[in-house]
């Protein structure tokens, strides 16, 4: 089975987001709220990128 770039990055989202935020909020606690502005505009445009390019195929 083929995974594409999309897959890859949102299972490495969710793998990786839960830690880091959770190291974030016990470091950094007064740039948690700008840094989680940041993910979730880069996460919307993200995901509006990916629903734009779904019906894209990669050529080897």
């Amino acid at each position: 089975m083929q995974l594409g770039a999309y897959g890859l990055a949102t299972s490495l989202a969710a793998v990786l987001g839960p830690p880091i935020s959770l190291w974030l909020a016990s470091t950094h606690r007064d740039t948690v709220l700008y840094g989680g502005v940041f993910v979730a505009a880069a996460g919307v445009m993200f995901v509006r990128w990916g629903l734009r390019h779904q019906g894209d195929r990669v050529r080897p």
